[in-house]
């Protein structure tokens, strides 16, 4: 090394760097340092970059000449400078700090991402949580609906209970009734009984017991004919009886049927409102459409309740059935008892067929049968007018349910080509989104392939302007050597060549390796493709 010459080392960059002489020093941001000669080891620099261990920059100390070494950050910030006064020469490192500036502001912007996604994610679970409630409102409220409707049929079952016992209370009533008058007619009978034995007793010696016994044949046959004519008027006011029963029984199943119409469009206007309302809802919710799985859920829910309401009307039919079979049975038992009673009552016909009656009461008993039949065919006519209406009425009725059933059948069709179009709507909608996301992927990838680009464009570039260095060295050197150094020359073009090749490796391995580990450390997912 040469006479009395310095070295001056100037760091202007923000940063901390290290040098190496007899002990390790320290270069602190924006200042400079001034040293002897013989300070550095094998005449050349070598720095570090913070608490890194490796060697950044390294150059010669110049040759027995005053230098000054700067520390510069490129104009793009992406490399650290070292500039020599003396040769010109410019050794280049990777920005570290730049390098992890840029990790911590991915690492900031990762993080606002992962919260930005956890508030989605929040909002998401909010949304759904409402969504949860209104079902379990909605829920509720069908609840509510289904009590206050079986509440409704127990009341209408007990009052058909109670109607029920008030007939069978007025049939005993009438059963009592005529028990009381079989009993009067048979104390009347055995009277009459009496009376004719003693007629026969004294009239045994007498001739005309045949003619009384002819008598007794023609009464008796009037007495059938009038037993036959009796017969027919209770089996006409049994059958005009049974005929009033289920004509009530029409009339009130008509009217639950009217009742049960009248629910039903009830029903199907809160469907419709409900259904409105979810319309409000989907369109306030087109952001939502991501739920189409809870849509699904609630689309099985609904089914399932459908098939529940039908499980339930089909219980009610069987429990209808089995009343019906109930109100068959008690008819069939009333019919035997009516069966028993026509039995006695014929037995009892025949015992008085024996007796005797007289001809006034007989004739007025046919006067006044007359006159009943008179008003039993006038409260026949008035009964089949009435029928008539009734039917009339029924059909204008069942004519208004066909109508309305029609009308429903509509309202099903429309909601079910609703549900058609929104499938289809959505169905687009996801096929937009993916190829949305194919748009998107193939733009990453184009960027990433201009990134690549764009990288090796700038390690071409700095090889030529390193080249270029070198040649502008080699020019200086030409010019400044003189006939009388050649000497000298030969000397230090020993020294040059070894700086040249030291200086052209540093070059590529700092330029190309650097730069490639700068790359991937920025764009890990880049240089893991292919």
């Amino acid at each position: 090394m040469g006479g009395g010459y310095s070295v001056t080392v100037k760091n202007k960059t923000p940063y901390t760097w290290h040098y190496s002489d007899e002990e390790r020093g320290r270069l602190s941001a924006w200042e400079s340092k001034q040293f002897k000669e013989g300070v550095f080891n094998e005449s050349k620099l070598y720095l570090t970059y913070g608490d890194q261990r490796e060697v950044s920059l390294s150059l010669h100390t110049g040759g027995g000449r005053d230098t000054t070494f700067t520390i510069k950050e490129s104009w793009d910030r992406s490399l650290f400078e070292l500039h020599c006064s003396v040769c010109g020469e410019v050794r280049t490192c990777p920005n570290y700090a730049k390098i992890e500036e840029d990790r911590i502001r991915q690492q900031q912007q990762e993080e606002q991402r992962r919260q930005e996604a956890l508030k989605r994610q929040q909002e998401e679970q909010r949304r759904q949580e409402a969504l949860k409630r209104q079902q379990e409102e909605q829920r509720r409220q069908e609840a509510l609906k289904r009590q206050q409707e079986e509440q409704r049929r127990q009341e209408a079952l007990k009052r058909l209970q109670e109607e029920q016992k008030r007939q069978e209370a007025l049939k005993r009533q009438q059963e009592e009734q005529k028990r009381q008058e079989a009993l009067k007619r048979q104390q009347e009978e055995q009277k009459r009984w009496e009376a004719l034995k003693r007629q026969q007793e004294e009239q045994k010696l007498w001739e005309a017991l045949k003619r009384l016994l002819e008598e007794h044949k023609r009464q008796k046959e009037e007495q059938k004919r009038q037993e036959a004519l009796k017969r027919q008027q209770e089996e006409q006011r049994r059958q005009e009886a049974l005929k009033r029963q289920q004509e009530e029984q029409r009339r009130q199943e008509a009217l639950k049927r009217q009742q049960e119409e009248q629910r039903r469009q009830e029903a199907l206007k809160r469907q419709q409102e409900e259904q409105r309302r979810q319309e409000a809802l989907k369109r306030q919710q087109e952001e939502q459409r991501r739920q189409e799985a809870l849509k699904r859920l609630q689309e099985e829910q609904k089914r399932q309740e459908a098939l529940k309401r039908q499980q339930e009307e089909q219980k009610r039919q069987e429990a209808l059935k089995r009343q019906q079979e109930e109100q068959k049975r008690w008819e069939a038992l009333k019919r035997q008892q009516e069966e028993q009673k026509l039995r006695e009552a014929l037995k009892r016909l025949l015992e008085e067929h024996k007796r005797q009656k007289e001809e006034q009461k007989r004739q007025e008993a046919l006067k006044r049968q007359q006159e009943e039949q008179k008003r039993q065919e006038a409260l026949k006519r008035q009964q089949e007018e009435q029928k008539r209406w009734e039917a009339l009425k029924r059909l204008l009725q069942e004519q208004k349910r066909q109508q309305e059933e029609q009308k429903r059948q509509e309202a099903l069709k429309r909601q079910e080509e609703q549900k058609r179009q929104e499938a289809l709507k959505r169905q687009q909608e996801e096929q937009k989104r993916n190829e949305e996301l194919r748009r998107q992927e193939e733009l990453r990838r184009l960027k990433r392939q201009e990134q690549e680009k764009r990288i090796e464009e700038q390690i071409n570039r700095e090889n030529e302007t390193a080249r270029r260095k070198l040649s502008e060295a080699w020019s200086k050197i030409n010019l400044n050597l003189s006939q009388g150094e050649q000497e000298r020359h030969h000397q230090h073009t020993h020294v040059v060549q070894q700086v040249i090749d030291d200086h052209f490796a540093a070059i590529e391995w700092d330029e190309s390796e650097g730069l490639f580990q700068k790359y991937e450390r920025q764009n890990p997912r880049s240089a893991t493709s292919p």
